[in-house]
């Protein structure tokens, strides 16, 4: 009897647990279900007191009591906090500063951890040999192994014949036309590969300019006669003045000035700075702090001696990333950055050169989560005292912020003439018409508070919607911290883990 008050206890006041139903917060919580049956579904663990504890913060994963339906529950990331002016630009999520300029929000590292979405590297890379130089002074190009290399997982020995540069590219195919190159959103990236084939392929629509690029570099001893010299990474995004590039040059010299260039559309190139030696992420750019937030430092550009320095016979992990207008070279857990200029991407793809023989393994491509308007009614939001802007972290099947709005109905006649009736719209749903009560249609509609409401058709008429796209500070439940369980076909993702 003890056992079950204090399980009850901790169910009122302190932890929760729910089921997540949607796939509305993949790649960090799955909810996905398929039409053969297969479902892929967390169980995650809701701290109740968090809110009581202190006010939300930016980023959290919070659940709360739906301002459209209050009988349902919903599970969203905190973006924007009260007092502040959002926009969605370039796939990103920006906020208005005193000056009127725009600012992307960039997520810690910690929570881009979980958020990264890999790109599947089965197929659509081109392999290349290049040779440096013709007798005109061109570079001339052949292919070694038509496009579509498949690099799924296993090794990768790159051995051009002296003098040529093996190239590896992704997209394949776009050779012959630049401006055909894009990564795209498909909906299918960062799902666990037990269940992405039985994923129906959504998305692809828009272009993804946030990648990262990482693998493990292995160069021949250096009596072998091709042992690479240079080894050179290159993230590329085009935006409406041209393409703008992030570039790692890795060699095998004693010292090196800049391993990490960022050159913009107009050719014009980027200051870096020196990043701590970690494997957390870069330092983030300088801004003025806000509520939540801890305020942010300047890094002095400066250079690391030896980092960008390639070591023959030596296994080197590499990873290269353009994230929130900054990116990042980062060599055996230290890292350079810089930053970027903030772009509407209409093109993308990604380049590694290698001069003579290497080994790569465990070669990775992601991207980000790249946001849209989504049937949204306005592009910017401002948040009211007391209330917060929320997403959902799969931005293609999420119905968060972006499209909240309520639809209402009045009473025309009858004892609650006068009367409104708002709610969310669901079409086909919420309002469901019965054609069973007489010879006019009667709707069934249930309101803001989770109220099931009769609407005689011949009695009501339709108010104009209301955009309504924040979340009431008292509508919060906690903030999910853990995932405990995740039930269905291909649950290979460890569990319990925290929840960032």
């Amino acid at each position: 009897m003890s056992a079950l008050v204090v399980a009850l206890l901790i169910k009122l006041f302190a932890l929760e647990a729910y089921r997540i139903p949607t796939g509305s917060m993949q790649p960090t919580l799955f909810g996905y279900e398929a039409g053969d049956g297969h479902s892929l579904k967390d169980t995650v663990l809701v701290d109740r007191l968090a809110y009581l504890r202190g006010d939300p913060r930016r980023f959290d994963v919070a659940v709360f009591r739906f301002p459209l339906d209050a009988s349902r529950t919903f599970v969203k990331r905190i973006w924007g906090l009260p007092g502040e002016t959002l926009r969605i630009w370039g796939g990103d999520v920006q906020r208005r500063e005193p000056d009127g300029s725009w600012r992307t929000l960039a997520r810690p590292a910690e929570v881009m951890a979980g958020l990264w979405l890999a790109i599947d590297n089965s197929a659509g890379w081109d392999l290349r040999h290049v040779h440096s130089a013709s007798s005109a002074g061109e570079s001339s190009e052949r292919s070694s192994r038509g496009a579509g290399t498949p690099l799924d997982g296993s090794a990768l020995r790159l051995a051009p014949p002296r003098g040529e540069e093996a190239t590896l590219v992704f997209p394949a195919g776009f050779d012959a036309d630049l401006d055909r190159a894009r990564v795209e959103d498909f909906y299918r990236d960062g799902l666990p590969a037990s269940v992405r084939s039985r994923v129906a392929e959504g998305g692809g629509r828009e272009v993804v300019g946030d990648l990262r690029l990482e693998f493990d570099l292995t160069l021949p001893l250096e009596d072998d006669p091709l042992c690479a010299q240079r080894v050179t990474v290159e993230l590329f995004e085009r935006g409406a003045n041209g393409w703008q590039s992030v570039r790692a040059e890795l060699t095998t010299a004693v010292s090196i000035s800049s391993p990490l260039h960022i050159v913009a559309a107009d050719g014009s190139a980027r200051p870096t700075a020196q990043g701590p030696p970690t494997a957390q992420g870069p330092p983030t750019a300088p801004g003025p702090p806000t509520t939540h937030e801890t305020p942010r430092t300047h890094e002095t550009p400066r250079t690391r001696a030896g980092l960008g320095q390639l070591r023959p016979g030596a296994t080197h992990h590499i990873r290269l990333q353009n994230l929130d207008d900054h990116a990042c070279l980062e060599v055996d857990g230290v890292c350079v950055v810089g930053a970027v200029d903030p772009i509407e991407p209409e093109g993308s793809y990604v380049k590694i050169r290698v001069d003579g023989a290497a080994r790569i393994e465990r070669l990775a491509l992601a991207r980000d989560v790249h946001f849209t308007l989504n049937r949204a009614a306005t592009d910017t939001w401002t948040v009211p005292a007391e209330h917060y802007f929320v997403l959902g972290d799969n931005t293609q099947q999420s119905v968060d912020s972006r499209a909240w709005r309520l639809v209402g109905y009045r009473f025309e006649s009858g004892p609650r003439s006068g009367e409104d009736v708002r709610g969310q719209e669901v079409p086909g749903t919420n309002p469901a018409a019965s054609y069973s009560e007489g010879p006019v249609p009667v709707w069934y509609f249930r309101d803001r508070r989770g109220e099931r409401q009769r609407l005689p058709t011949d009695a009501i008429t339709l108010l104009e919607p209301v955009e309504a796209p924040f979340v009431p500070r008292a509508s919060m439940v906690g903030r999910a911290f853990a995932s405990v369980w995740v039930v269905g076909a291909g649950a290979d993702d460890p569990r319990p883990r925290w929840i960032r």
